[in-house]
């Protein structure tokens, strides 16, 4: 995939189409968008990181607050992770709550249809069910 067309449509996808504020960085193979969102029903911000790279694999990361691993938050990422078709949840090295979506992508039509999706996927009422427990324990540094 072209990185200069990628970054061009998305942005307008992204940032006209969709109303938000996603800032690009290009470097090397990869073109990076990032911005911080909010979740309605959550109190976290949500730093949105999506990476696409030049062979047109993507993936999306939302990280949430940091959450302490313990045997009650690793049984509550394992519910989110039986519930969820499309997103993974995880807590990274440095501590903070993740979902992660991986995917390849053919054309930037097909990138942009996954970014749609999977922030709608997000946002639907399984998710959050599954999600809330989740970050009802984060904690903010």
């Amino acid at each position: 995939m072209n990185l200069r067309i990628v970054e061009r449509d998305i942005k307008r996808f992204l940032n006209k189409e969709l109303g938000l504020d996603f800032e690009f960085e290009r470097k090397d193979d990869r073109l990076r968008a990032t911005n911080e969102l909010t979740l309605r029903g959550h109190d976290d911000n949500i730093y949105v990181a999506i990476d696409m790279y030049e062979s047109g694999s993507f993936g999306v990361d939302f990280v949430f607050d940091k959450l302490e691993e313990n045997p009650q938050t690793l049984a509550l990422i394992n519910e989110f992770n039986r519930n969820s078709v499309w997103l993974t949840a995880m807590i990274r090295d440095d501590g903070y709550l993740v979902l992660r979506y991986n995917v390849m992508a053919g054309t930037v039509d097909d990138l942009a249809g996954n970014i749609r999706g999977i922030m709608n996927q997000l946002t639907t009422d399984k998710i959050g069910a599954v999600l809330k427990p989740l970050t009802q324990l984060t904690q903010s540094d």
